[in-house]
């Protein structure tokens, strides 16, 4: 064997409430982008995300969430051409 350590991830009991909160995080992302469309959930996640977690101004968790939302989509609609989800909002338009 490579490796001594145990195969499971976390014991029963050892996850403390941050780790929890991070996995609620990552649900609601995962239902915006069902819901938005992947830019725009990442957009609005970003942004709640900075100012929720870690208390930057309002307007910086905004630039920071458009910058990777414009930043995503160039990157991958126009660059590599692939394209990203409208989310169920975009598909009723």
């Amino acid at each position: 064997l490579l490796f001594s350590a145990p195969l499971l991830f976390a014991a029963r009991g050892t996850w403390r409430w941050s780790e929890w909160s991070h996995l609620a995080d990552v649900a609601v992302l995962l239902a915006g982008v069902w819901l938005l469309g992947l830019p725009v959930a990442t957009a609005l996640f970003s942004a709640f995300f900075l100012r929720w977690r870690f208390a930057v101004p309002w307007w910086q968790g905004a630039l920071a969430g458009i910058t990777v939302a414009l930043f995503q989509w160039g990157l991958f609609e126009r660059w590599l051409e692939i394209p990203l989800g409208l989310g169920r909002l975009g598909t009723l338009l």
